[in-house]
């Protein structure tokens, strides 16, 4: 399953929904909005929301997260860390969206930067966790924590697969690096808190 349509993004989607309505504690937390409808997510971005973004950014958006807005403009509780993915109309550059966050990375990551041979071996654990600080000026910030800076969702513009796919990655400085996934549909679909 390679997350690319639409399909794959409902049932995914209707998963986690179904998660976060199980759990009183989740329930607790969503907006009056998403409780009426019973859905976590927004209606979903129109061709011209997304087209507009890409033209913004300045690059064509990875496919699987192309169909995720496609069928949900933005996600409110994601997880427990994470609890925001952000509307097409509110993503950035990380540099841009919070340039502080950003300097703290470089400033306190530069020893663990590994070389692209280790930092692309996603089957070994160690190598898994790898962080690379050069590469986050160039990630895009797709989701975010409501109480933490620390904990975001990135797609990073720099690790591109032969599908067009970007990698993914969730951050927060109390990990011991950071979590990384060949795309953004895999990090959805494996985040052990999501499902």
């Amino acid at each position: 399953m390679n997350g690319k349509t639409t399909e794959e993004w409902k049932i995914l989607l209707s998963r986690l929904n179904e998660s976060v309505f199980a759990s009183e504690r989740w329930k607790a937390r969503l907006y009056p909005e998403a409780l009426a409808a019973h859905w976590c997510g927004w209606p979903p971005a129109t061709p011209e929301e997304i087209l507009t973004a890409e033209r913004r950014l300045g690059v064509p958006l990875p496919p699987s997260y192309r169909a995720f807005l496609s069928v949900s403009n933005g996600w409110e509780r994601f997880g427990s860390f994470v609890q925001l993915l952000l509307q097409v109309q509110e993503i950035d550059w990380y540099r841009n969206a919070d340039p502080e966050g950003l300097a703290g990375i470089l400033d306190n990551y530069q020893e663990d930067d590994v070389s692209d041979e280790e930092y692309l071996d996603y089957d070994t654990d160690e190598h898994a966790v790898a962080i690379c600080p050069r590469y986050y000026p160039d990630c895009l910030l797709v989701g975010k924590s409501l109480e933490s800076k620390s904990n975001i969702i990135l797609l990073n513009s720099k690790v591109v697969s032969a599908e067009g796919e970007w990698e993914a990655i969730f951050f927060a400085d109390w990990l011991p690096g950071n979590q990384r996934y060949r795309s953004f549909y895999d990090l959805a679909q494996q985040h052990p808190e999501f499902l």
